[in-house]
């Protein structure tokens, strides 16, 4: 099985590149993924069987607080044209991971769990990323 991780050079992907060194790591220095041209021509590249979908635009509070629109609008790329193109690749497999800046700011209780994701908004410097 080929096996794809976008963000391969990521926080996440370099960790999961330990375990599993095998399957096939990119990151934005060999692929655009904001273009859907450049996803498709991945696919039609490595023609994977599963991906696993670690790829965003990410920075810092301070970045995250100044381009909130940037940050949004590249991400939505991102994500579209991961799972539109292997929609049209016949990939039945996308494995996307969610950052735990998307979690609230405020929580109950920690550590919190998945079901906390939708408990309240997420801090204000993370709510576009």
């Amino acid at each position: 099985m080929t096996v794809l991780v976008t963000g391969g050079s990521g926080f996440l992907g370099k960790r999961l590149q330990r375990y599993r060194p095998e399957w096939k790591y990119i990151s934005s220095k060999e692929c655009d993924l904001t273009k859907p041209e450049q996803v498709r021509a991945l696919f039609l590249d490595f023609l994977p069987d599963a991906i696993v979908h670690l790829a965003a635009r990410v920075g810092g509070i301070k970045d995250n607080s100044e381009n909130q629109a940037d940050f949004y609008h590249i991400n939505t790329l991102i994500n579209t044209n991961i799972l539109r193109e292997a929609h049209l690749a016949g990939i039945d497999r996308v494995l996307s991971s969610v950052s735990t800046c998307a979690f609230p700011d405020i929580l109950q209780k920690y550590p919190f769990e998945e079901e906390n994701l939708y408990d309240g908004p997420p801090a204000i410097t993370n709510f576009s990323y």
